[in-house]
Parts: structure tokens; sequence; C-alpha cells
């Protein structure tokens, strides 16, 4: 998992602000556990046939299926996602609510939303479709509060996000137990994490961490313009990697891989799926990557050999001049 959230800040990270776009942003750190729900919802789009009407998705097999130790026969619904919403004459409230329900027609999971803002609209089903969705507050939002619960309506994880003036403020919970709290704003990002305990137990898993710490506060703030300082929670100033390193530590070995192990499980409702492939200029790249995170979700030992397999190449790729960086200079 530490691999994995280096990589993702790497390859996804977007600036906020004139903030180091080193650094994670709220995307990226829910990516860290979502993103396995995210590609199972594109793989479920290219294995299956997809049926959209009245915003729910249908998923159907073109033969008889596997699923849940059930073979379901051919040409009926394997996978159902039902979007609901609920938005104020006034457009500045919206709740929406991504049911996804597996095999047997059994609930999986449930993602809920409550938007608060401007002209706020409706989320296109199509995006739905993909398994996407942004975490960052849109221009015309203030308010954001985010849930993912599974099917016994354990909320496994708990995002909320505030505009406040020129800032923005979240907080981050695990089975309701807060375990970080941060701000944003143009000159500085701070990170303090909490101690928290949890015993969760399901057929065939179990996570139990119990974490006894005094609070502690990381945070990066500008000096000058484009001069930044990495601060520690004891207030030493700490190199880029280093920083980087700490906050990496502070959130994948606590608490996010837990909360992927919780989402993962709940991915067991869905028929099993495979990578699948395309054509087209660039491609074969995108289809690559695409295979590596999948691998980095995974996060097997053997899964990891082979990412590790892929960097090399990849820089070995590069090096013999089999791949060009076209990228505009990053001062453009």
């Amino acid at each position: 998992m530490k691999n994995l959230f280096f990589l993702l800040t790497f390859f996804l990270s977007l600036n906020l602000w004139a903030l180091p776009k080193e650094l994670p942003t709220i995307d990226n750190i829910v990516e860290e556990f979502r993103g396995a729900l995210k590609i199972k919802v594109g793989e479920l789009g290219k294995n299956f046939i997809r049926r959209t009407r009245n915003d729910q998705v249908h998923y159907l097999n073109s033969e008889p299926t596997a699923c849940l130790m059930w073979m379901v026969p051919a040409k009926e619904t394997l996978v159902k996602i039902q979007y609901r919403h609920q938005l104020n004459e006034t457009k500045t409230e919206l709740s929406e609510e991504v049911v996804y329900y597996g095999c047997k027609n059994e609930l999986a999971l449930r993602e809920k939303f409550t938007s608060k803002g401007t002209d706020l609209e409706r989320r296109p089903i199509s995006t739905i479709e993909k398994g996407s969705r942004s975490f960052k507050l849109a221009e015309n939002e203030n308010f954001l509060n985010y849930q993912i619960v599974n099917d016994r309506n354990d909320v496994l994880f708990h995002l909320t996000q505030r505009r406040e003036d020129e800032s923005t403020s979240f907080e981050m919970r695990v089975l309701g137990e807060l375990f970080l709290r941060g701000q944003f704003r143009q000159d500085r990002a701070v990170f303090r994490f909490y101690p928290f305990n949890i015993d969760y137990k399901r057929d065939y898993m179990g996570i139990g961490s119990r974490n006894e710490f005094t609070p502690y506060t990381i945070k990066v703030v500008e000096v000058e313009k484009d001069k930044w300082r990495y601060l520690g929670a004891t207030g030493v100033q700490l190199s880029l990697n280093n920083f980087l390193r700490y906050l990496s530590s502070s959130l994948n070995e606590r608490v996010l891989s837990s909360i992927t192990s919780m989402v993962k499980y709940q991915l067991y409702w869905f028929p099993a799926t495979s990578f699948t492939g395309g054509a087209g200029k660039s491609q074969r790249l995108i289809n690559e990557f695409k295979l590596l995170l999948t691998r980095l979700l995974n996060n097997t030992p053997t899964e990891l050999t082979l990412v590790k397999n892929f960097v090399r190449n990849f820089i070995t790729a590069i090096e013999g001049g089999e791949i060009v960086d076209n990228r505009k200079d990053e001062a453009k």
C-alpha cells in the first residue's frame, strides 16, 4: 500500500490552488480504497452486456455465468446499480445515493452524497456507469458529505468537506472513528491525525486495529513565493521526500489499508471479471497502466512483483528511446 500511495500521487495528483503538486489531493486519498470499486464497475461494462434505463444500470450475461456459488442462466441480470437523487427547488441542496446490487440481487454496498452550494445538478448516469466520481469540491459547492456503507449498514468510510473563505477543511472517519482532519489553503496544507480503534469482523475476514497515540499535526507552509517548508509532528523541518513518506505511513499503515480490505470484501458480491484491453494510439500504454493500477489494488506479493518488473521495463524503454515524453514542460 505504501508504494500505491506514492504512485497514485505521482500519476493522479492535481494542483489545489498553488500548493505543491506532489501533495496528495482528497481524490488521491479516496482513490486508495475506492479505486477497487471504480475498476470493478469499469470491468463489468466490458465483460457483460450493459443496459441503462430509468437511472438503473443492469449488467447481463450472454452465457451461463457462475456468481456467488450459483450458476446464472444466460441473459439475466448479474449486477444492478441504482441511482437516486433529491434536489431542492432552489438547487442549493442535493442528496444522492448509488446502490450496488450483486449476484442474486444481494445488496453489496451503497454510496451516499450530500452537497450544498448554488445551481447544483444531479449526477449524469454516464458517470455512474463508469464508476467515476470526483471528491474535490466543485466551484459551486461549499459542502460535501460522502459515505460508503456496506450491506449491514456499517459506515466504512465517511468524508466531510467545507469551504470557508479561502480554505477548505475536511475530516475523515473509519467505522465512525475520526482519524484525520485537515485544511488546504493557498499558502499551506495541514494534516492532523487522531488515534482510533476498530474491530471489524465478517465471514472469512477480520480487521482489528488499536492506535493509541497523542494526536499530531504535520503541515506544509509557504515561506516565499513557490518556496515551501515541510514540518513534521514536532515542528522539525523535513525534506519533501521525508514529508511524503511520513504522510504516506500515517495514512496507509494505520487506516487506508483497512478500508481497502473492507471495500474489496464487498466486491465478492459481484461476478468475476477480467481486464479488457483495446486498440488505438497509445492504447497499449494506457492498458498497461490500467493493469498496473489493478495489480497495485490487489496488493498481493505476486502482483507487486509484476508491478516492479513493469516499472523496471518502463524505465529501460525510456532510456532506450522506445518511449518519448512529449508532455509540456512543467514550467509552462
